[in-house]
């Protein structure tokens, strides 16, 4: 098993998943500050630079749990089992889980329907303008109580 770095004892991604988070929180505000300046361009190509980052370390972090067995065998391993079997826990990872199934989809239509609607190379705004900012605050809260969540759940089952 390789140990994360953050000094808690859980796997290396799962470290690697929370740290990311603070630079990806700061990176999605700026996207929308891109956004509301009128830098589109800048904005689209942020986003789908995080989409594919995101992508990449969810199916990392996601095979290397499944590798150990879940987030309650890898607690286990280093002690911590009984932190993941409290009622906060698992109401925590539920939320968790029901978030990230709905927020992930969601941001993918949204990156469909900007690519569909608006140029890659040159994007202006236009008549889909409100449904993709509407569809867009809903993901970034989505992503905030993901992130949120996801952290919660980390210090729960590691530091508490």
């Amino acid at each position: 098993m390789w140990k994360g770095f953050l000094g808690y004892q859980p796997l290396f991604l799962m470290d690697l998943v929370l740290l990311s988070q603070v630079i990806i929180i700061p990176l999605l505000f700026l996207a929308i500050y891109f956004a509301k300046k009128g830098n589109y361009k800048l904005h689209s190509r942020l986003l789908l630079v995080l989409t594919l980052l995101l992508l990449i370390a969810v199916i990392s972090f996601e095979l290397e749990i499944r590798h150990y067995g879940g987030l309650p065998a890898i607690a286990k391993m280093v002690g911590k089992e009984k932190n993941t079997q409290t009622l906060i826990f698992r109401i925590n990872f539920f939320i968790h889980l029901l978030l990230s199934g709905l927020v992930a989809p969601l941001w993918l239509y949204i990156l469909y329907g900007g690519k569909k609607h608006f140029t890659f190379s040159n994007p202006t705004p236009n008549e889909y303008g409100k449904t993709h900012r509407f569809l867009g605050k809903i993901a970034f809260i989505g992503a905030l109580l993901v992130g949120f969540t996801g952290a919660f759940n980390y210090y729960l089952a590691f530091i508490w």
